[in-house]
């Protein structure tokens, strides 16, 4: 195991993404650490609106109770699927924080120390950090 995580390790490096002239995301990488900081939140509304939109089917106005039933599963099936690459990172040793204007938000991974969150997540390995940051960012 020891190998396979030290292909996981990054020299360091630092990626800033723009559109236009507006940086909305910078990403720092160092040792184990992957550091995400969102500088503009309509870039990340962009983001979570259309993997909804691809993710949604359509449906008829008269929505019946079971289908209603599949949509709260697929809410809680994003939450899964985050739990499982929170459980990867943390297997392999890697964090990554989730910042919004340099204030950690999320942590997910190997450092993540949750404490409320566990009860939600059912994980160590993610810890919300800051909810307050957290809501500014996606609404």
């Amino acid at each position: 195991m020891q190998s396979s995580k030290k292909e996981w390790l990054f020299e360091s490096g630092k990626v800033v993404l723009s559109t236009g002239d507006t940086g909305v995301m910078e990403i720092n990488l160092k040792g184990q650490q992957i550091d995400v900081d969102v500088k503009n939140k309509d870039f990340i509304k962009r983001v979570i609106r259309v993997g909804n939109e691809i993710t949604r089917k359509p449906t008829s106005s008269t929505e019946s109770e079971a289908e209603t039933d599949k949509k709260k599963q697929k809410s809680t099936s994003s939450l899964g699927q985050l739990k499982t690459i929170a459980e990867t990172l943390s297997k392999n040793g890697i964090t990554v924080t989730i910042s919004y204007h340099g204030h950690p938000v999320v942590t997910l991974g190997s450092e993540a120390n949750p404490w409320l969150s566990q009860l939600i997540t059912k994980t160590k390995a993610v810890a919300i950090n800051n909810m307050i940051e957290l809501i500014q960012m996606i609404l």
